[in-house]
């Protein structure tokens, strides 16, 4: 389906750093994000998960409802970084 292609590499996200105080550099970055996707549950609720762009080998990740910012690989972004049309084959 193609859902699995967005859902399946969020959920093997490993977070090799949880930033519980994001400093501006970072939080900068997640202001302009490379990626940015909207997921909405069966009863209405949307969270936003943004990723910024990759910063040599890592990229900040961070859901809406959370101050909190997670360090990841940049495997992580290239697996979402899919167009449009890739999305909904």
């Amino acid at each position: 389906a193609a859902w699995s292609k967005v859902i399946d590499p969020i959920t093997a996200f490993q977070a090799q750093k949880v930033i519980d105080r994001p400093e501006a550099n970072v939080t900068a970055q997640l202001a302009k994000p490379g990626i940015e996707i909207d997921l909405t549950d069966k009863n209405g609720k949307k969270l936003t998960l943004k990723m910024s762009k990759p910063s040599g080998e890592i990229v900040y990740a961070q859901i809406s409802d959370s101050p909190a910012v997670y360090q990841l690989k940049k495997e992580d972004f290239d697996g979402l970084n899919l167009d449009a049309s890739q999305a909904v084959q």
